[in-house]
């Protein structure tokens, strides 16, 4: 189905074939997982074209696959290795072959998920045995510790408006999760890659957002500006954050660089200032990532960026 100005039409109708019921059903934008008995795992494009059916060893057979231990980008799927719960499984979701090299966790791994913005930023979220969260990248990995004594973590699913070009389009990397009984956000997680003290300025904690959740919540949703979590007991709760960094890092991915500014300033707040400096400094926007530094008065930052902004050459400023 397709949501338009808020109301759902039937976009396709496909039969599956006496692949037996689904057991586990999982939805990223352009492709969407159908494991089933019979069939195993199948990953078909919204028209309803089948695009591969991956086969792998340590997949695992289709009744202990759950969400958690399994994970769908638009280009990636990941998987728990049922061999070895150490290990991640990355698979090709348009051939079923490896897209990369499985990846290695120290410790065994209880949950993962993937981010659902641009391809070339994919990013893996892992909790292990231990609650902790970390993040790495796909390509040249790099494990990041984020927070301990987490019981759920989310990325957000997208962007606020229905429709979107393409399948990255109006995705953001933004994190969430519930750790020591608090909901915990960070904005603009990639600022690990790019400026690791920007990291924690980037990062946001919802005040009263633990009493609503009670213990042992788990989140579900987190999609535009509003976070959803189930309860222990079943029930449902809806937890608003600020749009701001949002619609900044909107404006960022395109290239909205003097609506960045703007708004910034029409907010005051650090934590915008934050996530500005880092996507700059990821997009080499080198004077929007100077008047960044400076509203956070980073005088060593500001000066350093200065110094590579007077080379007159740009490859000498990427160099």
């Amino acid at each position: 189905y397709k949501c338009i100005g808020g109301t759902f039409t039937l976009h396709h109708k496909f039969e599956l074939g006496g692949t037996g019921a689904a057991s586990l059903v999982v939805q990223s934008k352009g492709v969407f997982l159908i494991a089933t008995h019979r069939k195993g795992i199948q990953l078909f494009s919204p028209d309803g074209r089948l695009r591969c059916a991956p086969k792998a060893p340590g997949l695992g057979r289709p009744r202990f696959l759950r969400r958690g231990n399994i994970a769908l980008a638009s280009d990636v799927l990941a998987a728990i290795s049922r061999a070895n719960p150490r290990e991640v499984l990355l698979l090709d979701t348009e051939t079923g072959r490896p897209f990369a090299e499985p990846y290695q966790h120290p410790i065994a791994i209880e949950h993962i998920a993937l981010s659902q913005g641009p391809g070339t930023s994919r990013k893996l979220l892992i909790i292990d045995t231990n609650r902790d969260l970390y993040i790495t990248r796909l390509h040249q990995r790099k494990l990041v510790k984020l927070a301990t004594m987490v019981d759920s973590a989310r990325w957000h699913d997208g962007g606020s408006k229905a429709e979107a070009k393409s399948p990255d389009s109006g995705s953001i990397d933004a994190l969430a999760c519930v750790s020591h009984g608090q909901l915990v956000i960070w904005y603009y997680p990639h600022a690990a890659y790019v400026d690791p003290d920007l990291l924690p300025k980037t990062k946001s904690i919802v005040a009263n957002a633990s009493v609503a959740f009670g213990k042992q919540c788990d989140l579900v949703s987190f999609y535009g500006s509003t976070i959803t979590a189930r309860r222990a007991d079943g029930a449902y709760m809806s937890q608003l954050v600020s749009p701001f960094p949002l619609s900044l890092l909107r404006f960022a991915a395109a290239g909205k660089w003097a609506q960045c500014a703007r708004l910034c300033r029409f907010a005051q707040r650090p934590i915008l200032w934050a996530c500005l400096a880092a996507v700059a400094l990821e997009r080499m926007q080198l004077e929007v990532a100077a008047v960044s530094f400076a509203a956070l008065d980073e005088v060593e930052k500001l000066q350093a960026i200065q110094r590579v902004i007077s080379i007159p050459s740009r490859e000498g400023q990427h160099a």
